[in-house]
This record gives structure tokens, sequence and C-alpha cells, in this order.
């Protein structure tokens, strides 16, 4: 497992995370490097991280700055123990996250608390670090600008790497989900249509993503490519749209259960996941509804 060349100055190693897997990203630059998420836990660091850093050539260094695309476990969870191993390297955060960093293990409680009966056992292997520098919304650090994401979760970003027109999109772009989630997860559907609608316009030159989606992929490697993927992601969740109004109210468990068979997607061991995207459809309708009687 190593460090494989993405496109010039960007190299991207695929973490184990359960069935599937999570992209760390590393961007070379003047000033060293920069590390994009960290893996889901202190053994990712220690048996992937790691040794990828060494055979590219990478010691302490050279390690800069660490930034991340969001504050689930899987792309945070390795934080901590890299700042141990690197204590000179820039935790670098935006004003969404830095709370998030500080202490994730609250809230991966907090996600699994809303369906408790439907959720996976917290991560309590996560521990916090301080940031070392906070960013505003489309503040740039090495040569990456952070564009607003939300949609998946609050405190999603993009890292759109100037120089190669890349867009490190972590989990912003969904696609069909990963194969263990069961569909797309996001927690805001009018927030995540409006992020596609920000990533379209970046129009950017590829496309680099935390997990090989269901229906996108996990990278796109042209302009063409990058609007395509786009519109992959728009099209799954008019998709969504669809089968959810022909079901009407049958309560977020069958939905979710429904939504998935009928979209080819495996069934997860937990439904909390998919749950939150129904649940997301479903505040987005009621909501449009009501705007629509108000007029």
């Amino acid at each position: 497992m190593k460090f494989e060349r993405f496109c010039d100055h960007i190299h991207v190693l695929r973490t184990p995370f359960g069935a599937v897997t999570s992209a760390v990203t590393l961007v070379e630059g003047k000033e060293g490097c920069t590390l994009i998420d960290s893996g889901a836990n202190d053994e990712t660091v220690r048996s992937c991280i790691l040794p990828a850093l060494r055979e590219f050539g990478a010691d302490g260094r050279d390690m800069r700055r660490l930034l991340c695309t969001h504050t689930h476990g899987d792309h945070i969870g390795g934080h901590f123990m890299l700042k141990q191993l690197f204590p000179d390297m820039e935790i670098v955060v935006t004003e969404r996250q830095a709370p998030k960093v500080a202490d994730p293990l609250l809230y991966n409680i907090r996600i699994r608390s809303v369906y408790p009966a439907y959720s996976a056992p917290p991560s309590y292997g996560l521990r916090g670090v301080a940031a070392d520098r906070v960013l505003m919304e489309g503040e740039r650090v090495a040569g990456l600008v952070s564009v607003p994401a939300a949609g998946h979760d609050d405190d999603c970003v993009g890292w759109l790497h100037e120089a190669s027109g890349t867009l490190i999109s972590g989990d912003a772009l969904q696609g069909g989900g990963t194969e263990t989630q069961g569909i797309a997860l996001y927690f805001d559907l009018d927030a995540y249509r409006k992020t596609l609608e920000r990533m379209e316009k970046i129009g950017a030159e590829r496309i680099l993503a935390a997990h090989d989606f269901r229906l996108a992929g996990a990278q796109a490697e042209s302009s063409a490519a990058c609007r395509a993927y786009i519109d992959c992601c728009r099209a799954v969740t008019e998709e969504y749209d669809r089968i959810l109004h022909e079901i009407g109210s049958t309560g977020t468990p069958k939905a979710a259960e429904i939504l998935i068979e009928r979209t080819g997607g495996k069934m997860p061991e937990y439904l909390f996941l998919a749950m939150y995207t129904v649940d997301a459809h479903y505040s987005c309708t009621n909501m449009k509804r009501k705007e629509k009687v108000s007029q």
C-alpha cells in the first residue's frame, strides 16, 4: 500500500475502512507536504500512512500541515496520532470543523443518538486535537482553496488545487453512496444540491473523491468527466425524490429499506445513515410545500 500519483503534485493513499477504503491525499508544495484527511484510527496511521510516507520519502521535516475534508471519523481518526508523531505539523481546519476536530467522539455519538435503535456503536477510539490555524470560507493555504461543500454534513469542504485544477472532494459528492451505506448520505438535501451547483461552476479539471462511490466512482480526470460526475450526483437525488414520492408515508426505516432495494444498493448492517438521507428528502419536500402554500 503506497501513495499513488494522481496528477502532478497530488498523490492518494486508499486506506482500509471496513469493506471500503477512505482516501488520504498528499499534496506536494514548495514549502513541504500537506496531508488531507488521516484515515479512521491509530492503526491506520501505524500500518498504512507511516509506511506509505516512508516509501514516498517524506519525513517529519516534510510534513507541514494536516487538513480535512470534514470531521467524520473515517477522515480524522488519525489526526491525533499524526500530530503526536509530527508535532511541528500544523493542524488546519475551517470554522465549522474546529469544534468537531477538538472533540470528534462527542460528535460521533450525537450522530448516532438521532436513530439509536438503528445506529452502529460509537467509535470510542476517536481522540481530538486542537487546531493550529482556522480558515475562513474561501481562504487559501499552500496552493489549496477551501470550497464550502455542505450537504453530506455542514462542515464539508472541497479543496481545490489551483495549479492542477483538481478538486479534492472528500464525501461532498456522493454519487450513489458507498457499498456499506446502501445509498448516498447527506443530512441536508437543499445544501447538497447547492454544493453540486457550486462545484459545477468551479469547472474543475479533475475530481478526487474519498471513496469509490457507487455510480460515480472515485475520481474523474477531465473537465467533461467532472461534469458527468456531478450530473450523476444530481440524478441520484432526483431518483430518490421520485421513489419516495411514489411510496408515500411509510415511516423512515421502511422508506430507507425500499430506497436501498430499488436503487440496487446493498442493505447495510445499520440503517441510520440511509435514514438521514430519507429524512433530508422528507424535510426538503415539506419545506417546499410550505413555500408554495405561502405564495
